[in-house]
């Protein structure tokens, strides 16, 4: 089914609009300067939005003018984190919990991906580059209904050789597909997930294995999604949208306890996104693994991670969010593009919940107790959703989230209409 969103072609990027330089700095290998590249047009960027670490432990962002040197970046990291600095050179060098490599379990690394050879030779090259034991480690491509066979030559041209790497042929359309054979191929104990265009930290891998020893019965670890690059407006609108990051702070969702959030479970955007998550194997197939009614590729065109992580939460499963598991994401440069995607997000979420209530009825009281709280959420310029929005954020692009909400419990029905033919 295909859905008209009307254009808004006037759009254009505010006065003074300048593109940002991602970076980072490790406070335990000392503040080095950080010069401008070469940004978008061949220009030096002027700003640079810099990634405060201190080993794996991601503190959070800074924002500087650039060239920036040691002085300016000391003042900006005082100002910004004060005493957390302090606590960090305290704490483990890998995050509360980390694994020594002779802990680390078996892993397999599953990478949906169709017709994008390029982009994943990029994002499997850096899975395997990550510091994890060779012996416990496989990756696993699941090509998704691709047209042609320039995936598979890839894996075989450049991987064929490497006896962690896999390649799946997946003959039924969708992402939720592509995951669920990539993990029914998989061996490892824990099984994780990356999108085909996101790249890798070298910790990534043992950030999340870690993860899974910070309580009993993790059955879900996630992390933290960093944007790959801030050149243009819509990049930056993304990331006042919310992009796909969940925070800085380490939090357990123990046995479904969600906090003080009134949402809770049916906020499962706090774990952040699927496109950096872990399972336990067994964990995830006692689930049910993803809805194959959801997802790209499918009339709902997205939501499956959503739904899912939604069922970790509402059938009591821990679950934990670990931003020291890093992994840095291209985000639509286009203004369509953008508009697109929160319209499928929008598409996908109104149908993960018409999934939910249609497997479980007792969902639809749960819901409508929160539906003040959810009208909040979703509407007030202050709500933990909206509250990184500027003025200057386009109600047009609200407006298409919304509309695809609003298409979302018909898109489930016509895709699980689809799926049973």
């Amino acid at each position: 089914m295909m859905y008209r969103v009307s254009r808004a072609s006037h759009l254009r990027p505010p006065p003074g609009f300048t593109p940002i330089q991602v970076d980072q700095v490790d406070l335990r290998r000392g503040l080095d300067p950080i010069e401008p590249r070469r940004g978008p047009g061949g220009r030096p960027y002027e700003v640079a939005r810099v990634l405060v670490r201190a080993g794996a432990r991601p503190l959070g962002t800074i924002d500087v003018e650039l060239p920036a040197d040691e002085r300016a970046l000391g003042a900006a990291v005082e100002r910004a984190f004060g005493a957390a600095v302090q606590r960090a050179f305290g704490a483990a060098p890998g995050g509360s919990s980390p694994a020594s490599a002779a802990a680390l379990p078996p892993a397999s690394v599953v990478i949906p991906t169709r017709n994008r050879p390029e982009a994943l030779a990029r994002s499997l090259a850096a899975v395997l580059a990550c510091d994890y034991p060779a012996d416990r480690l496989e990756v696993i491509v699941a090509d998704n209904v691709p047209s042609d066979a320039r995936t598979r030559e890839l894996v075989q041209r450049e991987h064929g050789g490497d006896d962690r790497v896999g390649y799946v042929l997946v003959e039924r359309s969708g992402s939720a597909a592509a995951r669920n054979d990539g993990a029914a191929r998989a061996r490892g104990e824990i099984v994780a997930f990356i999108d085909d265009d996101a790249i890798a930290d070298r910790r990534w891998l043992a950030e999340l294995a870690g993860g899974f020893g910070v309580a009993e019965g993790v059955a879900c670890v996630t992390g933290l999604v960093m944007p790959a690059e801030l050149d243009t407006w819509p990049q930056q609108l993304f990331q006042e949208y919310g992009g796909f990051g969940a925070g800085f702070e380490e939090t357990v969702y123990e046995r479904g306890t969600g906090g003080a959030s009134p949402l809770f479970p049916f906020n499962p955007g706090v774990l952040g996104s699927g496109n950096n998550i872990a399972f336990r194997r067994a964990a995830l197939l006692e689930l049910g693994g993803y809805d194959e009614v959801l997802g790209n590729g499918t009339p709902t065109r997205a939501g499956e991670d959503w739904e899912l992580m939604l069922r970790v939460l509402r059938c009591r499963r821990t679950a934990v969010y670990r931003p020291s598991a890093i992994v840095h994401h291209p985000d639509r440069c286009d203004y369509e593009a953008l508009r697109a995607q929160l319209h499928d997000y929008g598409v996908g979420l109104g149908a993960a919940v018409t999934r939910t209530v249609a497997h479980d009825p007792r969902a639809a009281l749960e819901l409508a107790r929160r539906l003040p709280r959810a009208g909040h959420h979703l509407l007030a310029a202050g709500s933990a959703k909206n509250r990184q929005r500027t003025a200057g954020f386009p109600r047009d692009l609200r407006r298409a989230e919304l509309t695809g909400l609003a298409r979302g419990p018909l898109a489930y029905v016509r895709s699980r209409r689809a799926a049973n033919r």
